[in-house]
């Protein structure tokens, strides 16, 4: 938990259109009070609302006690098929399975779903975790629309300055990445394609002209010969 709200704040879960939750459902933390700020500098943009209303792109639980427990961000909420999927609860899961050094989830658009579940993970040394054992893992845990549909293996994942995964670089990592296999860290690059070969290359080296000489002619390539039309079976 990260425990209660301070005196004099006073803080309400929301869900995606501003409502109250039902007690027990996870929602957005809005908080309200006199120490909050004004606003983001230089013009005081994104501060609290005309009611003092703060939303803070958290999302959390409340229980009886009135403790928080935060459950993750609102900008990584998956929605498959208007189901809300949290990464957190995914990567708990996947996280308690044997071979599992580092894992992060996140979602990417689906043609039917509106969005599917992602996940990449980074193997024990020594590991030959597949994905099918990823998926049947979390298939055990977790509501079908909460389970992975694509798995990928990296060597490691991008983190912030703060050491936290950095989900949006993660993104750009995802697209590069076939599901069950393994991928460098970041994503893979075209080799660049060597310069073609100049005339003088293809001809091999050339002797130096000095100041006064005359130019050498130029070798112009015969014209192709026009294509003969095909011809026809008696």
């Amino acid at each position: 938990s990260i425990g209660r709200p301070l005196p004099g704040i006073e803080i309400k879960l929301v869900d995606e259109s501003g409502r109250p939750v039902e007690e027990g459902d996870p929602g957005e933390i809005l908080a309200r009070g006199a120490n909050l700020f004004s606003g983001y500098w230089p013009d005081g943009a994104s501060g609290p609302d005309a009611n003092g209303w703060f939303a803070t792109g958290d999302v959390a639980v409340l229980d009886t006690d009135g403790d928080l427990y935060l459950v993750d961000r609102r900008l990584e909420l998956i929605l498959v098929s208007g189901f809300n999927v949290y990464p957190r609860e995914v990567e708990d899961v996947i996280a308690t399975l044997d071979g599992v050094a580092e894992v992060a989830v996140l979602g990417l658009a689906h043609p039917y779903t509106g969005e599917s579940v992602k996940a990449l993970v980074v193997r024990e040394l020594g590991s030959a975790l597949s994905a099918d054992d990823v998926i049947a893992h979390c298939a055990r845990s977790l509501a079908r629309f909460k389970c992975p549909t694509s798995v990928a293996f990296v060597e490691e994942l991008p983190h912030s300055a703060t050491g936290q995964v950095s989900k949006g670089r993660l993104r750009e990592l995802s697209l590069y990445t076939r599901p069950g296999t393994l991928c460098s860290g970041g994503p893979r690059r075209r080799p660049p394609r060597s310069p073609s070969p100049g005339p003088a290359a293809r001809l091999g080296p050339q002797p130096r002209r000095r100041s006064g000489d005359p130019a050498p002619p130029v070798s112009r390539a015969a014209p192709a010969a026009p294509p003969t039309a095909p011809t026809g079976r008696g």
